[in-house]
């Protein structure tokens, strides 16, 4: 006589479903570390974008206060020489 309902899933060897386990969470650690890598070379490049944008904003500030001196002293010998 034949059994109702859905046939009981048997593990052959239970070795070998601690061995898939076993396999299944290497290849997750492996795709962690990739990502982790990745993720290190992002922030090394927005450090290094971060930094060019601060001597860039250097670089604006001190030609602002060159143009800014230059546009003082014009304007002090102009109204020294009306």
């Amino acid at each position: 006589m034949a059994t109702r309902g859905r046939p009981k899933k048997v593990a052959a060897n239970p070795m070998d479903d601690i061995l898939t386990k076993l396999i299944r969470m290497e290849t997750k650690l492996e795709h962690i570390q990739e990502v982790t890598a990745q993720q290190a070379n992002d922030i090394r490049e927005l450090k290094e974008q971060v930094a060019m944008g601060k001597g860039g904003v250097k670089v604006l500030l001190w030609i602002g206060g060159i143009v800014g001196a230059i546009l003082a002293a014009w304007q002090g010998l102009l109204t020294y020489w009306k």
